[in-house]
């Protein structure tokens, strides 16, 4: 073989050498993209090669190794080991890396609630002769204003459906300790009383809100499991909700927080128990890995940013936690990643800003490559690469390529096309109908095949991505 698969432990350690698993690493296969370098991969390991042993150890202990394709001595590809799926006597147990299923940071952003409390008991409008709301059953002494504006409103319905509303003052003590509170109709707390009619009128129930908090957007404050993060690396994760309480946003984090810190093994599906003897299969692990590039999105942007495209770029890489900017290429247009008030996963803005290209409507690309480093270019403008009439990709030199050599974002021209001419005006190769741009290239070990697609107009890279996503799991199943 040409290439070899060479396992190093996690980028959080020392990342100390494990294993060459080119031999018993069946099927590999990985894809490069224009827009994100490093992306998918996938081979299996089988009780053919390894000992079932061996093969629960690798499922309990290699997850987020690093993974590193070798051709020729050089970096060809390199990613993480994202997810196993080990299937054993007809059962299938799985561990992933999914954001979904493991999250070591967490926090919760939510509404404020317009209802701060709903508290019901015997409801009275200016008991003693106050201007006032006294309920037997409540304490309003956390609900106060002694001095200065109101902290707090309240609004209340009527038996007869009628509403009236004021802002609260200070408490006072009518039955028990502070159940009555002074209510102004302004909220500089100096025209007491109430709004609306409220003479023989018979409350029914009440809300109280804050001021300048009701409605507004809040968090909890980050929470993380430390221990986690040290041994697979950062992985936040937010979670969104509409009105609730600050006491029930927190619980919620803190029970994500515990139920998705670690990366667990789960038992996947269903089984059958009885009906007499089963054939028994070898195991085997099937084994998904992701380009050092999906650790983008284990961070967010939370804040507005609006500046220079190669400038964005260098900024959104500088958040992450592995990967370092390397060859940035000067781009000037402007360009905004919107994350407020919804925040955006550090890899997702960075491709919006990639796709976004430049004032003269060239095509950009970038990813993560060799080393961890992400790589920002205009898509080339002059042809790099030929398909001859054999079907054989050979170089400017006429030199056949080494498929797991090849990265994507190049132009290709095939010498079998039908040559009807450019368009009137032009002279760009990207006008040629001979050439087209090659923006996802897949190496196949087996064969030692290259397979590559051409973007056009009918199918966006994006949606390109997503389907080469699904079309890796059908894969690995």
């Amino acid at each position: 073989m040409i290439y070899d698969l060479e396992l190093f432990g996690r980028l959080t350690g020392n990342g100390a050498f494990v294993g060459n698993y080119t031999e018993v690493g069946r099927g590999w296969q990985r894809t490069i993209a224009a827009v994100g370098g490093y992306k998918l991969g996938s081979f299996y390991l089988s009780e053919e090669d390894l000992t079932l042993r061996e093969l629960e150890a690798f499922y309990s202990q290699n997850l987020g190794y690093r993974l590193l394709e070798m051709t020729f001595g050089m970096e060809s590809w390199e990613g993480l080991l994202y997810e196993f799926r080990l299937v054993k006597n007809g059962r299938e147990y799985r561990r992933t890396l999914d954001p979904e299923w493991f999250h070591n940071r967490v926090i919760v952003y939510y509404s404020y609630p317009q209802t701060e409390d709903d508290e019901q008991g015997n409801l009275a409008y200016d008991p003693g002769g106050n201007d006032g709301f006294q309920d037997d059953g409540q304490d309003f002494g956390e609900w106060e204003t002694a001095a200065g504006s109101a902290a707090y409103t309240i609004a209340v319905t009527n038996s007869d459906d009628t509403r009236a509303w004021g802002f609260l003052g200070a408490a006072f003590t009518t039955a028990n300790a502070d159940d009555s509170i002074y209510v102004y109709t302004d909220e500089a707390l100096t025209d007491a009383g109430w709004s609306g009619e409220t003479s023989g009128k018979t409350p029914s129930s009440y809300e109280v809100s804050s001021v300048s908090l009701a409605g507004s957007r809040l968090n909890t404050g980050w929470s993380e499991n430390t221990d986690a993060s040290d041994e697979y690396g950062e992985m936040n994760y937010i979670i969104t909700r509409g009105g609730t309480t600050p006491e029930a946003a927190e619980s919620l984090r803190d029970r994500e927080l515990a139920a998705c810190a670690w990366p667990r093994g789960r038992k996947m599906g269903g089984g059958v128990a009885g009906g007499g003897e089963r054939r028994v299969q070898p195991a085997v692990l099937e084994v998904s890995v992701a380009g050092c590039g999906v650790t983008l999105n284990w961070r967010y942007q939370t804040s507005n940013l609006l500046r220079p495209a190669s400038n964005l770029i260098s900024t959104l890489v500088g958040n992450s936690e592995f990967i370092t900017a390397g060859r940035i290429e000067t781009n000037e247009m402007r360009s905004k990643v919107d994350c407020n008030p919804t925040p955006q996963r550090l890899g997702d803005a960075i491709e919006q800003v990639i796709l976004d290209g430049d004032l003269e409507g060239n095509v950009w690309q970038g990813g993560v490559y060799a080393g961890r480093e992400f790589v920002y270019e205009q898509a080339p403008t002059a042809v790099a690469y030929y398909e001859r009439a054999d079907g054989v990709l050979v170089d400017n030199g006429r030199i056949e390529v080494v498929p797991s050599l090849m990265e994507a974002g190049f132009l290709l021209l095939d010498e079998q096309a039908p040559t009807g001419g450019q368009p009137p005006g032009t002279s760009s190769a990207w006008d040629d109908p001979r050439v087209g741009y090659v923006d996802e290239v897949r190496f196949i070990a087996d064969g030692n095949q290259l397979e590559y697609h051409l973007a056009d107009e009918e199918e966006s890279v994006t949606a390109l991505e997503r389907k080469l996503d699904r079309g890796l799991r059908r894969i690995n199943r």
